[in-house]
């Protein structure tokens, strides 16, 4: 699920007594994608795969991702992500 304020989020999911993190583990916390560089992904399309600026700009977003995994009362394990949200629009 996308989120805003992602160390909130895992403080408050964190102290859920019916909620635990994936991690049984006291240093757990968001994790952040590794930086990337227009060389390690390709577009589909040739023409946006040419275009430098967009390149640059997924890699800018992918830098800013971060993101932790929980699982509810119910047995379901749920990501929480942030930072991704100019890609796919």
């Amino acid at each position: 699920l996308k989120i805003n304020n992602i160390d909130e989020a895992f403080t408050h999911i964190k102290n859920m007594p019916d909620t635990k993190l994936i991690v049984n583990n006291e240093n757990y916390q968001p994790y952040k994608i590794d930086n990337i560089t227009p060389s390690e992904f390709q577009f589909i399309d040739i023409e946006t795969e040419n275009n430098k600026d967009a390149k640059e700009n997924v890699c800018k977003i992918v830098s800013n991702i971060r993101y932790f995994y929980f699982i509810d009362k119910y047995g379901i394990q749920w990501e929480f992500e942030q930072g991704h949200t100019d890609i796919g629009k």
